[in-house]
């Protein structure tokens, strides 16, 4: 959307880069999770537990999305 990818890491020789509408995507889920969703659901918890769990829900939504492209990719091989 942005045009221009920025560079995130390097790992096996394969290069991870993300546009920069990624990254504010990733911003807003982890938001939203962390300032309504965590909140109301678990109370006493410090703002900081909040935004790890938000992390962690966006770490484990990018493997399952990851996943399933990979499971796409090896279907269309066959």
């Amino acid at each position: 959307m942005f045009g221009k990818s920025i560079y995130l890491f390097r790992l096996f020789g394969f290069q991870g880069q993300a546009d920069m509408s990624w990254l504010v995507l990733a911003f807003l889920i982890i938001w939203t999770l962390t300032t309504d969703c965590f909140p109301f659901h678990y109370l006493y918890l410090s703002p900081a537990q909040y935004w790890g769990a938000g992390m962690i829900v966006l770490k484990d939504l990018l493997k399952l999305l990851a996943f399933r492209l990979d499971l796409e990719e090896m279907q269309n091989a066959t």
